[in-house]
Order: structure tokens, then C-alpha cells, then sequence
């Protein structure tokens, strides 16, 4: 795997949202963290289908939660980072008000 081209891409990634963002008005998309999802798959569920307009059956949340990670994965562990390639992503994340609060130490 290439970290710096993860990191080019997943900042391709979010520039393309950025611009799809500005397209859109705010009751056209449906944002959360993920984090938020697993801390409460349930409540996040049944809001996004009341934004979809579809029902959320309790049988249907609980199966959904029964799936769900109980923590985010840190796959950045997984890979050679050094201080350059995190103080690059660190500099670059500034640009998206969306990944405030994350870190690599998130």
C-alpha cells in the first residue's frame, strides 16, 4: 500500500464532497460521523430513514445494530506512517470544516 497516494485520493474524496455539498441544499443530504454510529447505530438508523421517508421497524434497528462495530477500526496501524505523511494529513484535514475534531491519535 502507498500512503501517499491513500492520501492523495482521500483528499480528492473530499474535495469531491465539497463540491457536491455546495450543489445540494441542506435538507438534500444527511451527514454524521461514523464514530456517532457506532456510539448509537439505532438512533442514527431511524434518522436517516425518517430523512429517506422510509420506516425503521425495531425488528430491522436491532438487526442492523447486531452487525455493527463496537469501536472504529484504526487501520492506520496497519501501515509505516512517519511524521512528514501525518503532518501533511494534519495540514490538509484544515481544509474540510467536516473532519474537525479527528486526529491521528482519534
Amino acid at each position: 500500500m502507498n500512503i501517499k497516494k491513500s492520501i492523495d485520493y482521500y483528499f480528492s474524496l473530499c474535495e469531491t464532497i465539497t463540491k457536491v455539498k455546495k450543489q445540494l441544499n441542506k435538507d438534500e443530504l444527511f451527514e454524521f460521523r461514523h464514530e456517532s454510529f457506532i456510539d448509537n447505530p439505532q438512533k442514527l438508523l431511524r434518522e436517516i430513514c425518517f430523512f429517506l421517508g422510509v420506516t425503521a421497524p425495531q425488528d430491522y434497528l436491532t438487526d442492523c445494530e447486531s452487525i455493527v462495530f463496537k469501536s472504529p477500526s484504526k487501520t492506520r496501524n496497519n501501515s509505516p506512517w512517519d511524521d512528514k505523511l501525518i503532518a501533511e494529513v494534519k495540514d490538509k484535514m484544515k481544509r474540510f470544516s467536516f473532519l474537525e475534531g479527528y486526529s491521528y491519535d482519534y
